[in-house]
């Protein structure tokens, strides 16, 4: 039996009283990177949903279900809506369908117009530096997130000592068996800050609650205000960087000394194509955009930065016309969709899959 899965069915019966940050892991290691990308990101879950079908066919045949990411991956990273996702798929332990449904919901409830009534508004808020979307309604929807899927132990123990549920701390009490982190950039410094579901290795302790993390990774400048958390002001961790794939495997190095990193995924929600900003303010914006969401620079950076790992990194981007949708456009959904689905349908595409598929598989004891 996988390892990592035998440590997830374990999780339902942890003592919260009883449990420590100092994770046993048996077998190797499986990292999972999330890129920011707002509604994008639902092509992440659509390749997702395709690895781990092609997962379970080669490890758990006999299983009906879908497999959970957070059964075979022991750290689960990501950035802005990155984020979210990592969020619910580590820290939630949401099954992708379930993150699937949700996640179409959460971008069409977050990323509502209906405030830009005059002409021009738009690009008005912009230059006053007000926000174009909500973050209460962010707030929101992550709190509904929060009530239908955090697990019936958590909630007992939320209730048991007074916790309101809006207040669950993102580094929960029980010792969950996969690890996740979040990005956000502080004010006025340059590097992001990791904001995590343990206590990492260096003992850093941080006390964000899921709502605070969700809010901090996920503030991108024009599209949601920043959150203040303990004097800090939190903006979208991708304005450091959108891809963590060296945050996460310098992470995991550092966390799971003594294990073998098996497989590193790294998801992408397109290319961006970068252009001179013209003359006018939309360019600039769409200019300002694009190069914050360029991934593909970082990961050849991460290639050679660690060589060694070049066999067992995994890469799944796509480079045609995903990249050129609007963060916000959630009327744009069904066209992410149709995107995912022909990406990996593609034979080079299944070809990777199946590949990264064994890998993972096989990985534990």
């Amino acid at each position: 039996m996988r390892q990592l899965i035998d440590n997830a069915l374990t999780w339902n019966g942890v003592s919260s009283t009883n449990a420590t940050d100092n994770l046993s892991v048996d077998g190797d290691v499986n990292v999972l990177s999330l890129d920011g990308g707002g509604v994008r990101g639902l092509f992440s879950i659509i390749v997702l949903e395709t690895l781990m079908e092609a997962v379970r066919r080669i490890d758990a045949p006999e299983v009906p279900d879908a497999l959970k990411p957070c059964d075979y991956f022991s750290l689960i990273c990501g950035t802005s809506t990155g984020g979210l996702l990592a969020i619910m798929l580590g820290r939630l332990r949401m099954d992708l369908r379930s993150c699937k449904q949700a996640y179409k919901s959460l971008s069409k409830e977050i990323f509502r117009t209906g405030t830009w009534k005059l002409p021009g508004k738009k690009w008005w808020d912009a230059f006053w530096n007000k926000a174009w979307y909500s973050g209460d309604a962010l707030e929101s929807a992550i709190k509904r997130i929060l009530e239908e899927h955090i697990s019936e132990l958590e909630k007992e123990n939320l209730r048991t000592e007074n916790i309101p549920l809006a207040k669950a701390p993102l580094r929960p009490q029980a010792v969950l068996p996969t690890r996740c982190f979040v990005c956000a950039t502080v004010k006025d410094q340059a590097r992001a800050e990791r904001i995590r579901s343990y206590i990492p290795f260096t003992n850093e302790v941080s006390h964000f609650t899921i709502c605070q993390a969700s809010r901090a990774t996920s503030a991108a400048p024009l599209y949601f205000p920043p959150i203040n958390v303990a004097g800090k002001e939190y903006y979208d961790g991708g304005m450091a960087s959108n891809n963590l794939i060296i945050e996460a495997v310098r992470e995991a190095t550092t966390e799971f000394q003594g294990h073998n990193i098996n497989a590193i995924v790294s998801i992408g929600t397109g290319a961006s194509k970068i252009v001179a900003p013209n003359s006018g303010l939309q360019s600039v914006i769409d200019h300002m955009v694009a190069r914050v969401t360029d991934t593909e620079e970082k990961w050849e950076e991460f290639l050679a930065l660690f060589p060694l790992h070049e066999n067992v990194s995994f890469r799944f981007q796509e480079k045609g016309n995903l990249g050129s949708i609007d963060l916000a456009s959630s009327d744009r959904l069904e066209e992410v969709e149709k995107l995912a689905k022909a990406y990996v349908a593609s034979p080079e595409v299944r070809v990777k899959i199946d590949e990264c598929a064994r890998k993972i598989a096989n990985s534990g004891t």
